[in-house]
C-alpha cells in the first residue's frame, strides 16, 4: 500500500452518513457501495483490465464530489449473475426486477477517498481476508 493506511469496511457500512463522517476525521478508507446503491445507476466508462485470480476484470474509475468511486467488471461474475437471473425469470421473476438486477450483474462498486489504481484498491482489499485465512489455516494444524 504505497498511500498509507486506510480502514477497510465491510458493505454494510456503506452510507452518505459514514462517508461524511470518515471525510470529515480525515480517515482514509474504502467502502464497497451497497447493491442498492444509486452508484450502480451511474454509468462509468471501463477503460482498463487486470485479471484476478485468471478472472478478467474490467475496471473504471471517477472522481464524485465527495470520493472516487471504482467499478469493477468480473467476466465471470457476469455470467453467473446473468445466467442464475434468467433461470429466476423462467421460475416468475418479475420483467421490472429482471432488468435491474441485469443491470448490476458482475459489477462492484467501490467508494474510498483514497486516489490510486482500480487493481491497487482490490489487492488492499483483499489482503486483510488473506492474512485471515492464512491464520485460521495456522490454527487448524494439529498440535502436538
Amino acid at each position: 500500500m504505497s498511500w498509507g493506511c486506510a480502514l477497510v469496511l465491510d458493505r454494510g457500512f456503506s452510507s452518505y452518513d459514514t462517508v461524511r463522517f470518515l471525510g470529515e476525521k480525515g480517515v482514509k478508507y474504502i467502502l464497497p457501495a451497497k447493491r442498492n446503491s444509486l452508484l450502480y445507476k451511474e454509468k462509468t466508462m471501463l477503460d482498463s483490465h487486470f485479471f484476478y485470480h485468471k478472472r478478467l476484470v474490467k475496471t473504471g474509475k471517477k472522481k464524485d464530489a465527495r470520493f472516487f468511486v471504482y467499478v469493477y467488471e468480473d467476466q465471470d461474475l457476469l455470467l453467473e449473475e446473468t445466467r442464475t437471473l434468467y433461470e429466476r425469470l423462467d421460475k416468475g421473476l418479475e420483467r421490472g426486477c429482471f432488468e435491474k438486477s441485469l443491470e448490476k450483474a458482475g459489477r462492484i462498486i467501490i467508494m474510498s477517498n483514497v486516489d490510486t489504481s482500480c487493481e491497487q484498491i482490490v489487492q488492499d482489499v483483499q489482503e486483510p481476508r488473506q492474512y485471515r485465512e492464512d491464520v485460521r489455516h495456522v490454527q487448524d494444524r494439529p498440535r502436538c
